[in-house]
């Protein structure tokens, strides 16, 4: 086996790459996993595109059948930026978890799976008081008033 060689700058040489990429990567992950890369995947967009980052971030991603992956997209503009991006994240996704065969796959998110719509500040507040006891207490100890 050939050892890989860098060059000065950083970069390897051809044969290294050429030795490399004759390993086929094909390591089992799940969704806890895969969602770990996701976000590795969106933080390391976040300083040239943070607005799509942002974004990313927030959408479904699951194994469909392994090792193909799907992605669960909220809108249009977003599906046109992630299929003009889909093979560099093919390529990120198959690097960070060790699988070569790795396939990416879009769709529209159901209703269900969209996330709530946007909140008015008492209908938030409302909500913070049913899902945290402590908020409630709080709120019912010093007679606590949206305005």
């Amino acid at each position: 086996m050939e050892a890989i060689r860098m060059r000065k700058d950083g970069y390897k040489t051809a044969a290294a790459t050429e030795a490399q990429t004759t390993q086929r990567l094909s390591e089992t992950f799940d969704d806890e996993r895969l969602r770990l890369v996701w976000v590795e995947l969106c933080d390391s967009l976040r300083e040239k595109d943070p607005a799509n980052s942002e974004r990313m971030m927030n959408l479904e991603v699951h194994i469909s059948d392994f090792p193909k992956v799907e992605v669960a997209i909220t809108n249009q503009l977003l599906e046109r930026y992630m299929i003009s991006k889909k093979h560099d994240i093919e390529v990120f996704l198959s690097h960070g978890l060790k699988n070569d065969d790795l396939k990416v796959d879009f769709r529209f998110a159901k209703v269900e799976e969209m996330e709530s719509k946007g909140l008015t500040r008492s209908e938030a507040f409302a909500e913070l008081l049913k899902k945290s006891t402590g908020v409630a207490a709080l709120q019912r100890v010093f007679n606590l008033e949206l305005v």
